[in-house]
């Protein structure tokens, strides 16, 4: 796939006020500021103020979103990261953690299918999170009476409501789980940390990215 030069971030992150000295070290870490943070001091939801980090993230119409929870940790140099890759993939939602382990090498950098749910940072292109909304506002009623499996995360909303959009992940994971054993969602995984994570000292410019 070819890069595209016309391709722009917008940054959002999902936040509860427990976690506020976490949220002030990733974005100090980031170069953010706090206008890139939704606030859920009313603990209304992951998913409710996941749109509101959707809302802020989009509000200079950006061609991608980045979407952050507040208990990321990511990797040195990862905003040039992202932005990178969305130039090389700029149709593609991708995430940048995964529970899974990485068969390849440590220092090359892959996209493989997204599977299971993460919603600790993930970029969407505009076009997708347009259509998403438009969906949710429609089956708003159907989805409060969903069984969910994990809490009622943005990543399984986006797959109840788009089962046929693939999300990829990168390989290794170029963010941690911070909080691995707390959950703003209510559930408890057994698998809550990345296994592949470069660590919050490695560049992911370092990487090698040939085989992307």
């Amino acid at each position: 796939m070819k890069s595209v030069n016309n391709t722009s971030l917008g940054v959002g992150i999902l936040a509860v006020p427990e976690r506020r000295p976490r949220v002030m070290r990733l974005t100090k870490q980031l170069g953010l500021d706090d206008a890139t943070i939704a606030w859920d001091t009313h603990h209304d939801g992951h998913v409710l103020n996941w749109w509101r980090a959707v809302e802020i993230a989009c509000r200079d119409n950006p061609t991608h979103a980045l979407i952050l929870e507040d208990d990321a940790e990511p990797c040195l140099d990862f905003l040039p990261a992202v932005r990178k890759l969305i130039e090389r993939y700029p149709d593609l939602v991708m995430s940048f953690f995964s529970v899974k382990d990485s068969a390849q090498q440590q220092n090359r950098l892959t996209l493989t299918e997204h599977y299971g749910l993460s919603d600790v940072a993930v970029v969407y292109p505009r076009g997708v999170l347009e259509d998403l909304r438009l969906e949710f506002k429609a089956r708003g009623d159907e989805l409060t009476k969903t069984q969910w499996q994990a809490g009622g995360g943005a990543d399984e909303m986006r797959i109840k409501l788009q089962p046929m959009q693939k999300s990829w992940s990168t390989m290794p994971s170029l963010v941690q789980h911070g909080c691995p054993n707390e959950s703003t969602l209510g559930h408890h995984f057994a698998h809550r940390l990345s296994p592949s994570f470069i660590g919050t000292h490695t560049s992911a410019l370092l990487l090698d990215w040939s085989q992307l």
